[in-house]
């Protein structure tokens, strides 16, 4: 079941556990404020969203991943190592690959992808599901992260501590710059 589904059936969710330790943060968005999307009615967005994020809900928990939020066309999820996974950032690599074959090719699309630290658990004054730490905050900086000249339609932004815990496969990325902390960025060209 889908956030979406969830909200309509006003089902309770799955509780998640609380955990800390090592994972992997997606930050996915479709790119461009003159997109074809600013050119839809209210209605058409809508739909145009649902079928987005019930289809990119889907691929992200077929590679066990866990949605924490969607606002807008922008999904945030993670995987987290010590749900016995066999490696956070793989799953979260695969999953980012399977999202950008499924969209519309006259958008352009990013996902970032942050792996290190991180802590989640339910608090706040609404008591939502909440994951902090460090590979939250390389998923932030790294969606803000500008590439000129402009990005590929259809890219996966990852740092090196991303890219090294690949162990089944590797990735031909080029190197695009670095982040505040000195982490390299490389750029996927996905589909």
């Amino acid at each position: 079941m889908n956030i979406l589904d969830l909200f309509r059936s006003k089902a309770k969710p799955k509780r998640l556990e609380s955990f800390s330790g090592r994972g992997t943060v997606l930050i996915s968005f479709i790119r461009g404020v003159t997109n074809p999307t600013t050119r839809m009615s209210p209605e058409q967005m809508l739909d145009f969203l649902h079928t987005y994020l019930k289809t990119q809900t889907s691929i992200i928990e077929k590679h066990s991943g866990v949605v924490l939020t969607s606002v807008g066309d922008s999904i945030v999820a993670f995987w987290n190592d010590s749900d016995n996974q066999s490696n956070s950032a793989e799953l979260a690599f695969q999953a980012a690959q399977a999202m950008l074959s499924d969209v519309d090719t006259s958008l352009k699309y990013r996902v970032v992808l942050g792996t290190g630290n991180m802590a989640g658990e339910y608090f706040g004054p609404i008591k939502q599901y909440q994951v902090v730490g460090e590979a939250m905050h390389i998923a932030e900086q790294l969606s803000q992260f500008h590439l000129f000249p402009p990005a590929i339609p259809k890219e996966i932004l990852l740092t090196e501590n991303t890219r090294a815990q690949f162990k089944s496969f590797t990735i031909d990325a080029s190197n695009v710059g670095s982040l505040p902390n000195s982490l390299q960025v490389f750029s996927y060209a996905a589909g």
